[in-house]
């Protein structure tokens, strides 16, 4: 049997039964490791890597609560980036902003550091030094509600945690009336090809996350079949391949914008160090 979950992944902590289990197979987590993987592992060395999502969109009740429930297992770490492998307090990179260039620029938005432990883990697979994660909020009001929504998560009865959810939702609604939905997803990663300094974005525009979720979903159904006899318990990024679920992505009408790598200005801070030290 397999089973595929959008989330799910402290849920298969020490899992030892039989069948394929896909987990954390969305956007994010999901697309987001994904193209982390793929812009990495196309580099000799992949010395830095910014990951921007969010947008404002509208997920209905249901998936507004998982996402507020997955924050009750430490879903990610807020305020902090991945250096060689661990949490760390957040410290923006000289190369923050050019690396994140592609994301649309709001007066009203709020950007806030958090990374994931999806992408604390492909960091580690894939030897990436520095890893920043910026969460994208569309409104200062639409933070409040979030963290207000979070506040409310520890709420134990789910009759009553479920009617704040609703209220809280209902109230994103009436922000967001006569606003247009949109998220996006800018990875970037610096690093080495050939000996020279690369720098290599690649940027999904849709609707909402919830259609980058389902491409996701179907193509790990797909990739399921494919492994036929695989067992376990195995992440979305590492499972998927980029090419195929790109490709879907497109024919279903989602922007995938990629800038073929480029010679980069020069090396960051922590890319010095690293040259220095004899890493590089």
């Amino acid at each position: 049997m397999v089973y595929i979950d959008p989330f799910g992944a402290n849920l298969f902590d020490g899992y030892r039964g039989q069948g394929l289990r896909i987990i954390n197979a969305g956007c994010t987590p999901g697309l987001s490791g994904l193209l982390v993987r793929h812009l990495a592992s196309r580099l000799d060395v992949c010395s830095a890597v910014t990951v921007c999502s969010g947008g404002r969109e509208q997920g209905g009740v249901a998936g507004f609560a998982d996402v507020i429930l997955s924050t009750r297992e430490g879903y990610g770490y807020p305020n902090q980036m991945v250096l060689d492998g661990r949490p760390r307090p957040y410290a923006e990179r000289a190369e923050e902003a050019e690396d994140t260039d592609a994301f649309p620029v709001d007066d009203d938005s709020v950007r806030s550091p958090f990374v994931t432990d999806e992408l604390r883990r492909v960091a580690i697979d894939f030897g990436v030094p520095a890893l920043t994660g910026i969460l994208v909020i569309p409104d200062r009001d639409s933070l409040h509600l979030l963290l207000k929504a979070m506040t409310c998560s520890q709420e134990d009865d789910t009759d009553d945690l479920i009617g704040v959810l609703s209220q809280i939702d209902d109230a994103k609604s009436r922000l967001d009336a006569g606003k247009k939905n949109w998220f996006v997803i800018q990875v970037t990663a610096r690093g080495y090809l050939r000996g020279k300094l690369y720098r290599s974005t690649m940027t999904v525009r849709s609707r909402d996350s919830s259609e980058l979720t389902a491409a996701f979903l179907a193509q790990s159904v797909v990739r399921a079949l494919e492994a036929d006899g695989l067992e376990g318990v195995v992440w979305g990024y590492e499972l998927m391949k980029a090419d195929p679920l790109l490709d879907a992505l497109r024919l279903m009408g989602v922007s995938v914008e990629a800038e073929e790598a480029t010679t980069a200005v020069g090396p960051s801070a922590h890319e010095s160090e690293l040259i220095e030290s004899g890493f590089l």
